[in-house]
């Protein structure tokens, strides 16, 4: 009688330990530990829509940084426009993509007037007022303002080249009537004779002009 009872003993106290081993088991089987498969996978969805706004608000910085940088690089050129200027070196003429056009190039000392302003490859540009119907567009660092100065005619004044020669048109020479206020954009020494230009390749002898500005 007592052996059979040890037997029995000793046969609970074995299904006790196994029940005691086996506990942990049932613990292991969900997915983030404390937490059931539900939650764990709303952290899920948590966790990767704070990556997306990360992402969006560092792409919306990237962009804001990128416009920054090209109003300050207009803000920096904005003295040039509606301005006449003169080249101070040779230009070359670029596309509004800044691309540079192929056999296109202004010489220096030649007048341009400004109409407009353009940003390209991080890079800014002055658009020149021409006749072509594509738009043209030179890099600022080879200009400057030109002071322009209006001066009015004291008699009818002959047009010159730059090289101090009367300007011929078949078989008249073209001159500015006396009394008309003309701009004149710079003087300049041709062959030891002052000479007022006003244009690229025109000019009036200094002495045709009252010397008081208007």
């Amino acid at each position: 009688m007592k052996k059979k009872l040890l037997l029995s003993l000793t046969g609970i106290t074995s299904l006790i330990l196994g029940l005691s081993v086996s506990k942990p088991v049932v613990a292991a089987n969900s997915s983030i530990q404390g937490q059931n498969p539900a939650t764990a996978k709303e952290t899920n969805t948590a966790t990767q829509s704070d990556s997306n706004k990360e992402q969006t608000n560092s792409n919306e910085t990237s962009t804001t940084g990128n416009s920054s940088k090209n109003t300050n690089n207009l803000s920096k050129v904005l003295k040039y426009l509606q301005k006449s200027v003169i080249l101070k070196k040779p230009a070359y003429i670029y596309d509004n993509k800044g691309k540079k056009i192929k056999n296109k190039k202004l010489k220096k000392g030649t007048i341009i007037y400004v109409s407009g302003l353009n940003t390209a490859k991080g890079h800014s540009f002055l658009q020149i007022s021409t006749k072509s119907k594509k738009k043209q567009y030179i890099k600022p660092g080879n200009v400057k303002i030109l002071k322009i100065k209006v001066y009015k005619v004291k008699k009818n004044a002959k047009v010159y080249d730059k090289k101090g020669r009367l300007v011929v048109i078949g078989n008249k020479y073209p001159f500015v009537k006396k009394g008309v206020k003309i701009p004149v954009y710079y003087l300049k020494k041709i062959n030891g004779q002052k000479f007022a230009g006003i244009s690229n390749t025109q000019f009036l002898k200094w002495s045709d002009l009252v010397h008081k500005t208007n």
